[in-house]
Formats: C-alpha cells, structure tokens, sequence
C-alpha cells in the first residue's frame, strides 16, 4: 500500500506566514498481483495557528501525508487502507491498470 500526495494548495499569506498548506490532494494505492486497488480525494487541512507550520520550501511528502491522516482519523484512513486491498485482489481485468499522463513521461 502506497500513500502519494498528487498536489498541494496553499495560501499566499496567513498573518504574515507565506504558502500555508491548506489543502492536499492524495492517492492511496494497493497493488497485488498486477491488479491496482486505488482511492483518491482531497483532505482539508487546519491552518488556525500558522505560526507553527514548517517553511512550504521545507515541507516533504511524508509530512503532508502524515497531516492528511490526520486530519482524516484513524478510522477513515483504515476504510481507505481496506477498500483498496479488496479492489486489488479482486482480480478484476478492468483493475489491471496504468497511471500517469502520456504529456509527463
């Protein structure tokens, strides 16, 4: 199972803190067998104590996912986690998949 965060969007100032990560949208994936169980969206993230962010320039990718889950709860992210192992073992031709965009190879 593999976490990714797809894009980030941020606020251009929040009380004098610059790029405030307020929403990202991520990826969880779960490969077996060839088959992808996969689930997507968007997490909305707390910005009300900008003070304590790390710099946006600083910020890495296990840290926003670590924020997502979060912010999402353990039981949600464990729905997520067990969706996308069942789609992926269930051996479905139409889960036997590709990704990405033939623009950015």
């Amino acid at each position: 199972m593999r976490w990714s965060i797809v894009n980030l969007e941020y606020i251009k100032n929040v009380d004098g803190t610059t790029n405030v990560i307020k929403n990202a949208h991520w990826w969880c994936q779960t490969e077996v067998g060839g088959y992808i169980g996969y689930c997507w969206g968007n997490q909305q993230l707390d910005i009300t104590n900008p003070s304590g962010f790390t710099d946006y320039t600083d910020v890495t990718e296990e840290q926003v996912i670590g924020w997502v889950k979060s912010a999402m709860g353990e039981e949600q992210v464990n729905a997520i986690e067990n969706y996308t192992g069942l789609m992926a073992t269930k051996n479905d031709p139409m889960n036997n998949r590709g990704l990405g965009l033939p623009w950015q190879s």
